[in-house]
């Protein structure tokens, strides 16, 4: 009798761990980048890549955190109006209210194969919400413009930790994400990348220098060649020529396309405005008589001073 209940026991003990070994390995967040391929893609095309979720039963989310690399020699993220700062479009309404989303040029981050430190910029968003939310489908989409043809990955930033993950109400990271990387291809993906351009930006001058003055910034010269100048990591308008005038501070580079299918970044190269001087000339005494003197200060600070009576 003894043996048959410890049997039995045995038995029932079975199926439990089975069970409790497949909750803990289900995926309770999967995350997918959308991806495109059209051999009759061709340079300067908008392609809209979804990023959908898929939340487990019983899964809800008050914070999201989301990095997605991206090669800049192939692909420009845009915003979803010029200037807006604003780069993900139709974002689900469970998360539209309080939805940041930026892009950005990070040269200092964890290895993130295939991409280098020169070529490798950073969409980001995050979320919070005191109340919690669960939903399915498409949570935002991305545009890029294509830069240079072939194929490309769009790919979540894994490498580095807090870039993507979810949290609860409780603030506590939910665990067993899943997320799948993205792809573009362009044209024909037997289109290899081009070897970049060894050369940089040649300023005609002091890239230090006080308002009001400028500098030119000369990018590589060659025939055939086109350009799109970037303060900042955003186009400038317009400023499609090899040479730039440059009256304000920032941080600028310039993309260089060769045909359809090779492109180099130039740059980035910091430029600093420095703001002129603005001295209130005072007097202690507002008050004197014929024959006396007053004493004038304009302040201190600066290094070096030219009075005038004009």
């Amino acid at each position: 009798m003894k043996y048959l209940f410890t049997s039995a026991k045995a038995l029932l003990l079975i199926p439990f761990t089975l069970w409790v070994t497949s909750l803990s390995a289900q995926t309770n967040i999967a995350t997918t980048i959308g991806s495109y391929n059209s051999s009759t893609c061709a340079v300067g095309d908008t392609i809209v890549l979804p990023v959908s979720v898929n939340m487990a039963s019983g899964i809800s989310i008050s914070a999201i955190a989301l990095t997605i690399d991206f090669d800049n020699t192939k692909l420009l993220c845009i915003p979803t109006a010029p200037n807006s700062g604003v780069y993900a479009t139709q974002v689900h309404s469970m998360v539209a209210a309080g939805f940041l989303s930026n892009v950005t040029f990070f040269p200092n981050q964890n290895p993130n194969p295939p991409y280098s430190a020169s070529s490798r910029n950073q969409f980001r968003a995050v979320w919070f919400n005191l109340v919690p939310v669960a939903f399915n489908g498409i949570m935002f989409n991305l545009r890029f413009v294509v830069l240079s043809t072939g194929s490309s990955t769009v790919k979540w930033d894994l490498a580095t930790p807090g870039n993507c993950e979810y949290a609860d109400e409780l603030a506590e990271l939910i665990s067993n994400c899943e997320f799948t990387d993205g792809n573009i291809t362009c044209g024909s993906a037997a289109i290899g990348p081009c070897a970049p351009l060894n050369a940089s930006i040649t300023p005609s001058g002091p890239t230090s220098f006080c308002q009001g003055d400028s500098v030119t910034l000369e990018a590589y010269i060659s025939a055939g060649l086109t350009y799109q100048w970037r303060n900042n990591g955003i186009n400038i308008p317009a400023a499609t020529n090899s040479t730039i005038n440059v009256t304000n501070s920032g941080s600028y580079s310039v993309l260089i396309t060769d045909g359809a299918t090779c492109s180099s970044l130039l740059g980035p190269l910091p430029v600093t405005v420095i703001p002129n001087p603005n001295p209130n000339v005072f007097s202690a005494d507002s008050l004197f008589h014929c024959g006396d003197s007053v004493v004038l200060d304009a302040g201190a600070g600066y290094t070096r001073y030219t009075w005038s009576s004009g």
